[in-house]
């Protein structure tokens, strides 16, 4: 099983965002996954000058959620060719992007060499939170599917709609997002949270990355919440 963690899950507990990559806490656990994220471009720049990948070679998997731009513009060519960049210098092997705001599809026309996925969005956004709208485009633009497992709670708390985009995307999905639900923090722990064990039991295949994007206040809970989603899954998936 490829299981890890976003390294984002921890910003609450660093003063500088780029504090979460050198701070080491990603080694301390046994997992053999991680998403690198983007939240800016000065972040992106930090990962390709300053963050040395010798750091990450121990991991079986590691992806890439980029910034959430509106990607319609010009300079975005620039910021494309950056994640090209982290790409190379991680083995990168998907790039996670928010579709809500892409107006311009035609942008990722040069990039066809970077893995790029899509990933499902939660309510408050306006579209690409079902099966229909996310079809049109990764049917006809060739992209993958990152399928966020807390956004379809958000939208479906039967998790029938994740059931429908396992079956429709299955051959699509590259990695799964995973974290307990919280109407005002989004993202918070499962492991406190029994009674949101559907959204854990509602991952079909085994083969397919999680990561995990469960968002912390405190440092041990990292390890709890690991543990938890690992001895759920180990029990369903084996």
């Amino acid at each position: 099983m490829t299981i890890g963690f976003s390294d984002g899950v921890l910003h609450n507990l660093f003063n500088q965002e780029s504090d979460r990559h050198k701070a080491g806490y990603l080694k301390y656990i046994n997992f053999n996954a991680v998403e690198l994220h983007c939240i800016n471009e000065s972040l992106m720049d930090e990962m390709i000058n300053n963050l040395d990948n010798k750091l990450y070679s121990e991991f079986l998997y590691i992806s890439l959620h980029a910034p959430a731009f509106s990607w319609n513009n010009d300079k975005n060519i620039s910021l494309l060719k950056k994640i090209r960049l982290i790409f190379v210098k991680f083995n990168i092997k998907n790039v996670v992007i928010h579709p809500d705001e892409i107006k311009d599809w035609s942008i990722f026309e040069k990039f066809k060499d970077l893995p790029l996925s899509l990933e499902n969005m939660d309510r408050d956004k306006k579209a690409y939170k079902n099966i229909k709208s996310l079809k049109e485009i990764i049917n006809k633009y060739g992209f993958m599917l990152t399928l966020d497992l807390n956004h379809c709670y958000d939208n479906d708390e039967t998790m029938i709609l994740a059931e429908d985009f396992q079956d429709e995307f299955k051959d699509k999905i590259v990695e799964y997002h995973i974290s307990g639900y919280d109407k005002e923090k989004k993202h918070t722990t499962l492991f406190d949270k029994s009674e949101q064990i559907r959204i854990i039991n509602s991952i079909k295949f085994k083969n397919i990355p999680i990561i995990i994007e469960s968002c912390f206040n405190k440092a041990y809970d990292v390890k709890k919440e690991y543990k938890y989603i690992e001895d759920c899954l180990r029990t369903r998936l084996t």
